[in-house]
């Protein structure tokens, strides 16, 4: 069952295939630890829960709130209406206090608004966290095809020499496009690291290709739309 075909009074049921996020929150009674859940899939915020630490605020008020917000997103409320409501709780004396004293809180003036801020900061990561994943696969997958390797019909003369004399990594630097193609480089923003891609990745889009360009660590070289070169 979805979100957006939910009637009144129905209630999604949760499984272990969600994906979550812990943050650990300092409050005006102390810590609170903080662990949200999400559709893996489409990135919808699903579950909650909230526990105070060795010194934290009242144990049943935090899981009262972790247990309605839960029900509340799993009854089709969407999360910024939820946070919205969080924010919308005032100020607490002790938070302020804290605040005024220590200035290590974490953002907003209570518990609820707390919570909710830190609920948007997880949610946007889980976001981003699938569009990467999204592009990534719709590049993974695309067909490959092999381009011309007649270079006499696609290069001037002088560009021919400059990539047999500086070698294509160079040329494609310096002209801004793909040396076995002749295909424009176009730079994205990804915002993924560790997995192979860079920020600034450039792309080189042929007829039918849709492939990564970036230089490898281990060996210098570029994988791109022709093979590694």
């Amino acid at each position: 069952m979805k979100k957006n075909s939910l009637q009144r009074g129905d209630i999604l049921l949760t499984d272990d295939g969600l994906i979550g996020r812990k943050r650990k929150l300092t409050t005006g009674c102390g810590s609170l630890h903080m662990t949200a859940f999400f559709e893996a899939s489409t990135g919808e915020f699903l579950e909650l829960f909230l526990s105070k630490g060795s010194s934290g605020g009242c144990n049943n008020t935090l899981t009262g709130l972790s247990r309605m917000v839960s029900l509340a997103a799993r009854g089709g409320i969407d999360i910024h209406s939820i946070i919205d409501q969080l924010k919308s709780s005032g100020t607490c004396p002790s938070y302020a206090v804290r605040k005024a004293l220590k200035n290590d809180t974490s953002i907003g003036s209570s518990c609820p608004i707390a919570v909710g801020m830190a609920l948007l900061e997880m949610h946007k990561e889980i976001q981003e966290e699938i569009d990467d994943e999204e592009f990534i696969e719709e590049v993974k997958f695309v067909s490959i095809k092999e381009p011309s390797n007649v270079k006499e019909e696609i290069f001037s003369q002088e560009q021919l020499e400059k990539i047999k004399k500086y070698g294509e990594i160079s040329f494609a630097k310096e002209y801004n496009i793909c040396p076995r193609c002749a295909t424009k480089l176009f730079l994205v923003y990804l915002g993924v690291v560790g997995q192979n891609v860079i920020k600034g990745e450039q792309i080189c889009m042929v007829i039918g290709i849709v492939e990564t360009l970036h230089k490898t660590k281990s060996n210098g070289k570029i994988n791109g739309c022709c093979g590694n070169y």
